[in-house]
């Protein structure tokens, strides 16, 4: 799969980027895809994201109850950066880390060496915003479109 940024297939065509908007429901094969976005075009071409708009306690359960763990309640999440869509990492990520990723904007991963949560950034300096959170078809794996 690709990221819908960039993506032309027919499931996406009838998506509609007139208005800022926080979270989105697509139907696909009778299947729900949500997609969190803070910016109301679908383009990498632009130079600048629009600030992220925080998402309801209800939307976040909404996105956590479609999504797969696996035994260990971890799912494995890509973050792309948004203006040049460069892969920039692969981490994993729990119910917490998405949740709070998903109301505060700024991305959160699990740290599995460290048993604990990682705030992208904290040591390094190189701190992801969200612009855009979708997952794939099967619901296992999580693309996040970020500025970083």
């Amino acid at each position: 799969w690709t990221s819908p940024l960039h993506r032309s297939n027919a499931s996406l065509q009838n998506i509609q980027h007139a208005r800022p908007v926080c979270f989105s429901l697509y139907q696909r094969q009778q299947k729900c895809r949500i997609i969190a976005h803070a910016s109301s075009e679908a383009s990498h071409s632009h130079k600048e994201m629009e600030p992220f708009v925080p998402a309801s306690q209800e939307t976040v359960a909404q996105v956590i109850s479609k999504l797969k763990f696996n035994s260990d309640g971890l799912i494995p999440a890509i973050a792309q950066q948004y203006n040049s869509m460069q892969v920039l990492m692969m981490a994993w990520m729990n119910k917490d880390s998405i949740k709070e990723t998903l109301e505060t904007g700024r991305v959160c991963y699990y740290s599995r060496s460290r048993n604990a949560l990682w705030r992208k950034g904290e040591q390094s300096g190189q701190v992801q915003m969200l612009s855009k959170f979708t997952y794939d078809c099967d619901a296992d794996t999580i693309l996040m479109i970020v500025d970083q």
